[in-house]
């Protein structure tokens, strides 16, 4: 009996044994089954999260990251999933997506315009060496890291992983989840996911910044285009049909009701006729935007007749270029007409002015010939006879008479000094004149002038005083 007894309490502990042993087994397969069930979630979630950022916009993409964020830390198990992005210079970061879990408090709105090296200079180290980091405990963070440690100990951190996102050795920002609640760590499934996530979204960034500087870019080239008073024709190759013109065109036509996209260059010459400034008209294949899509050619400032549909014509240099893809194959040209009718009116008029100015100057210079003439042959006589007086050919003069005759002699000579020089400017106008310089004496000029200003500063009680230092001549 007792043998027995030992028998059935053998088989009894075995089988709790067995028991024991079988639900350690159960549960590790459900552990296991729900790790699984897990890793089938991040799979489905990052195929459904990448396809719904390839095509969105900057709105879109916000709210789908928001939502990626809820849905990741979710199934990670987190209490908070953030995005930080650097600003352009790349010295700071904003956070800029965030997603909290049930009384977890939110942080997004006191993490801005982080300075990268003063406020969290240990982590930017890590993630400017594009190295993800994960802590299961901050009080394993190393001492250098002691103003990341305060900034943890601030928001209730026990746990994190961060990952950066990068492009071509650029730190764009980076991808995080904090656990409040309680310590934990991350497997590396778990890592590589959330560096998979930070790819994605990285990608998307980059390409929605790419479309934002193209739109901005192309914002600036039509503002340019439209605001720039020049005519502008694009047309492609090598068919020809204008693709594109710009509001100067209609300016330049004087016409808003014709159609010109989509027609061809010689559906267009035949409405807007152009001419080389001697009169011939431009024939289909001469025309600056049509070289430029046959033969490549660069056609700067050439002068070219615009005659319009009302017959009236305008001037305007036309500048034009080949349009070539990444092979330097031609797939389109642009012409640039610039007006320069007005200038040209402004020539014309210059150019009339400045002939009536010439006619008016030969007139001016047969004028100054005929009245020296005329003043030459009364002055000459008086010079002539006031010098006969002077010799005393014909009878003695008193002092106060010898006086006057010199006067009248000296005035009448610088009279006809100045009818020469009056002369002498027709010759320098006609380029004739030569400059000659010689010495002269100073004190006999000035006599001569204070004798020829003797009467009219007597009549106004002007006293000249003249006064000449001695001057010793170099040869």
């Amino acid at each position: 009996m007792n043998l027995k007894r030992m028998d059935t309490s053998n088989n009894v502990e075995e089988l709790l044994v067995l028991n024991l042993n079988l639900k350690k087994e159960l549960e590790a397969q459900k552990e296991q089954v729900k790790y699984l069930q897990k890793i089938l979630g991040l799979q489905e979630f990052i195929t459904d999260f990448s396809i719904k950022l390839i095509d969105c916009d900057m709105k879109k993409f916000d709210d789908i990251v928001n939502l990626g964020l809820s849905l990741l830390g979710n199934l990670m198990e987190v209490d908070r999933s953030y995005v930080f992005l650097c600003s352009k210079d790349g010295a700071k970061v904003d956070n800029t997506h965030e997603w909290c879990a049930i009384d977890i408090e939110p942080q997004i709105k006191k993490l801005k315009d982080i300075d990268l090296e003063k406020e969290i200079p240990w982590q930017t180290e890590q993630i400017r060496k594009f190295k993800t980091f994960h802590v299961t405990s901050i009080e394993e963070l190393p001492p250098e890291a002691h103003l990341e440690k305060k900034k943890c100990i601030d928001q209730g951190i026990q746990s994190l992983v961060v990952v950066p996102l990068s492009c071509t050795e650029s730190l764009i920002g980076f991808i995080g989840f904090d656990s409040v609640k309680k310590k934990r760590s991350w497997d590396k499934y778990e890592i590589e996911t959330l560096t998979l996530i930070g790819q994605v979204i990285t990608g998307t960034l980059l390409r929605l910044r790419a479309e934002e500087e193209l739109r901005t870019m192309e914002q600036y080239f039509r503002a340019a285009f439209e605001n720039s008073g020049v005519a502008i024709i694009i047309a492609d190759a090598p068919d020809g049909n204008i693709q594109y013109i710009n509001d100067s065109v209609w300016d330049f036509r004087g016409k808003t009701n014709a159609r010109l996209t989509g027609i061809t260059i010689e559906e267009y010459i035949c409405s807007w006729k152009e001419f080389y400034p001697d009169g011939r008209q431009y024939k289909g294949e001469e025309m600056p935007l049509a070289r430029s899509i046959i033969s490549g050619e660069v056609v700067v400032g050439e002068e070219v007749i615009v005659r319009l549909d009302d017959g009236s014509e305008r001037w305007a240099l036309a500048n034009s270029a080949p349009i070539k893809d990444e092979n330097d194959e031609i797939y389109a040209a642009i012409v640039a007409f610039v007006d320069v009718t007005e200038r040209k009116k402004a020539e014309v008029i210059m150019l009339e002015a400045k002939t009536i100015a010439e006619d008016i100057n030969i007139e001016k210079s047969k004028f100054l010939a005929n009245m020296s003439h005329e003043l030459r042959t009364p002055l000459n006589a008086v010079i002539g006879f006031s010098e006969m007086l002077a010799s005393k050919n014909f009878g003695e003069l008193n002092e106060k008479q010898e006086r006057y005759v010199n006067n009248i002699s000296s005035s009448g000579s610088h009279l006809l000094n100045l009818i020469n020089d009056i002369l002498d400017l027709s010759k320098i106008e006609a380029g004739k004149m030569n400059f000659h310089y010689k010495y002269f004496k100073a004190k006999s000029t000035f006599n001569e002038i204070e004798s020829i200003l003797a009467s009219i500063s007597l009549k106004k009680q002007i006293h000249i005083i003249t006064n000449i230092a001695p001057v010793k001549v170099m040869h």
